[in-house]
């Protein structure tokens, strides 16, 4: 356990081997390699992070309550909650005052690939011993660097979210310990004959007394109210969940509160405590949904955080990315009417854990009803969920009968959400350049290959400047493919989509799966688009009028057409992918390639805002060593920047 920054320190410092050096060897030191980014593992595990709540329960000991998301695994909860609860904190209900603040401790190597942030505090209950039910927050993951990196936000989510359970508790707890001390007060006139009950009355209205003093002086916060009211007002509304729906009447009560006859500790007449619910009513529906968030926006790479974190702060105009992918649903099996929509499963990650940020509840979703029905089927296997595999659920689908499964398969959790009904209005695809590693993340887990796709056809032309030249200008781009190279296509079309820029409030398609003759009219909102031949010309798909407008990759007779490009933007393109291997990261060389021709358009810009015109601005950029092709994607992105 780490107690303190300087045991963090000291601790790193151990971790690190780190050791004063003779002279003659510092030579000899520099030249041996060390480990990398400073004493952590270079690739961690990909096991994913996870958080626990967990008690020291006066009946079972340390005792897990719950996990975010639903662990598959192998790991032994009690064991991981007797490891971070060893402390006898049950013992403080004898102490004449509770403590004050709540408890942190950072706990790296708790077991192989095992790294937690925990977070201590109370909650009260008139059933428990000492009316206090000593309980922690973990957050775990198998990445040390990050958590040591991050572990300041990480306790501040922690601290707030037991702030919320602590807030509710109080409110709803504090008139029932005022009802049990007056009837332990009372109770004391029928028992004055009885030394040894003397004794324990006065000793349970002691710590009682010390309990209500914490409560009595407690000022309600109106935040965590507004919030309160505001998920349960919505649940209300938009689940279809009968079991969210009656929540209060799903968790047996214990036992009523102690009486003045029943003045001793006797732990064997206890089955069970109160039910978290129970305890802290509501106000633990807003705690977990804010748990939610805080594994949704932690459990990224830290590089991803720290990117996106850092561009958070960047005031201006943003760069922003990412075109739907388009396919025809049917509306019904008996019915020939079609729409075309956008099915493409929204990679949402919450830009900050602030419960004062405007979009706190844009994730609130059918996925964190899930949430919530995993803690009221917590322990009872009979009532899983129907929804237990949402996290993996395929992000494309290569059909209409697949496809409009799959929108089934979203409500199978009873969740009445607005996001399932894919408007093209209020689609939310679209990312800024900081979020474009979440989503990369997140398309890579749910198609392993579609990476090694893209480099492939990206390496098969070997002219990648002029297929993203056209891209960065917004020129259509087309691919025509064969059954035999339908799959790869469309990984490239899938991966390709995500690299467009785009307005913010712009309708914008690929079609990976082209069936139909391109239109004129088409063009207006497909970007991009996969046309498989077998025994047809491309002229039965593209008409001839068309041809010269678009960016062709015929993957048939490997044969590239688009207009040239030679600049300075786009310069190393080329090189970099070609020095990659067959399944080589590529998604980094353009994510590279996009953060610098970002910075050069925010550079247009302050010289449009300090220059007299354009012409004069535009003079200086061509000064600089860029050419009217580069011009080209500067004032292209420039205009889909500010519109």
């Amino acid at each position: 356990m780490l107690w303190s920054p300087n045991e963090v320190i000291a601790y790193l410092k151990e971790d690190l081997g780190v050791s004063t050096l003779d002279a003659e060897n510092k030579q000899l030191a520099k030249a041996t390699p060390t480990k990398p980014f400073g004493g952590f593992e270079l690739w961690p595990s990909t096991k994913e992070d996870f958080i626990l709540i967990a008690e020291n329960s006066e009946i079972h000991g340390p005792n897990p309550l719950f996990t975010i998301p639903d662990l598959n695994s192998s790991i032994d909860l009690n064991a991981l909650s007797t490891q971070i609860l060893s402390a006898d904190y049950q013992g403080l209900s004898n102490n004449k005052i509770l403590p004050g603040s709540n408890a942190q401790l950072l706990m790296p190597d708790l077991a192989v690939d095992v790294h937690a942030a925990i977070n201590y505090f109370f909650l009260f209950d008139s059933e428990a011993r000492g009316y206090v039910r000593p309980t922690c927050l973990a957050y775990f993951t198998s990445d040390k660097h990050k958590l040591i990196k991050l572990a300041k936000p990480i306790f501040t989510a922690l601290s707030e979210v037991a702030a919320i359970f602590q807030h509710s508790n109080i409110l709803h707890h504090t008139s029932e310990l005022r009802s049990l001390r007056d009837c332990i007060h009372s109770s004391t006139l029928d028992i004055k004959n009885s030394v040894s009950k003397g004794i324990a009355a006065e000793t349970q209205l002691k710590d009682i007394q010390s309990v209500l003093e914490i409560a009595e002086n407690f000022k309600e916060n109106d935040l965590y109210s507004k919030h309160t009211s505001f998920i349960m007002e919505y649940l209300k509304t938009n689940s279809l969940s009968e079991r969210i729906l009656n929540m209060d009447t799903l968790f047996p009560t214990s036992t009523k509160a102690s009486s003045g006859n029943n003045l001793y500790f006797r732990p064997n007449i206890k089955k069970s405590l109160k039910n978290l619910y129970l305890i802290c009513k509501d106000g633990l529906v807003l705690g977990l949904y804010h748990l939610f968030l805080v594994h949704k926006y932690f459990k990224r790479k830290y590089e991803n955080i720290a990117v996106s974190e850092r561009f958070n702060k960047c005031e201006g105009d943003k760069l922003y990315l990412g075109a739907c992918v388009k396919t025809t649903i049917r509306k019904s099996t008996n019915d020939h009417f079609q729409l075309s929509e956008c099915y493409l499963q929204s990679c949402r990650v919450p830009s900050s854990t602030s419960l004062q940020s405007d979009s706190y509840f844009e994730c609130l979703d059918n996925n964190f009803e899930n949430i919530l029905l995993n803690f009221i089927n917590w322990g009872k296997d009979s009532h899983k969920t129907f929804d237990q595999s949402s996290s993996s659920k395929s992000l494309f689908c290569d059909s209409s009968d697949s496809c409009e499964f799959q929108r089934s398969s979203s409500f199978s959790s009873g969740y009445n959400s607005a996001e399932n009904n894919y408007k093209l209005e209020t689609c939310r695809h679209i990312v800024p350049l900081n979020k474009i590693w979440d989503t990369l993340d997140y398309i890579t887990m749910d198609s392993l290959d579609i990476e090694a796709s893209f480099l492939r056809v990206l390496q098969l032309f070997g002219d990648s400047q002029r297929l993203l030249f056209s891209m960065f200008t917004r020129v259509p781009i087309a691919v025509i493919s064969t059954p035999q190279e339908l799959q790869t296509a469309q990984g490239f079309i899938k991966a390709l989509s995500v690299f467009i820029p785009r307005r913010k409030n712009e309708i914008l398609f690929v079609d990976f799966n082209r069936q139909l003759p391109l239109k004129r009219e088409d063009l207006s909102e497909l970007v991009a688009v996969n046309m498989c031949i077998d025994n047809q010309v491309i002229e039965d798909l593209i008409p001839l009028q068309l041809l010269s407008s678009l960016c062709i990759l015929n993957l048939k007779d490997c044969s590239l057409t688009s207009p040239r490009y030679f600049g300075r933007l786009l310069a190393n393109v080329d090189q970099q992918i070609r020095a990659l291997p067959p399944n080589g990261p590529v998604f980094p060389v353009l994510v590279s390639t996009l953060l610098e021709i970002e910075e050069t358009v925010k550079w247009w810009h302050m010289l449009l805002s300090s220059s007299a015109d354009t012409t004069t601005a535009a003079k200086h950029v061509l000064s600089k060593g860029y050419n009217r092709l580069d011009m080209q994607i500067i004032e292209k992105l420039s205009r889909l920047c500010k519109d």
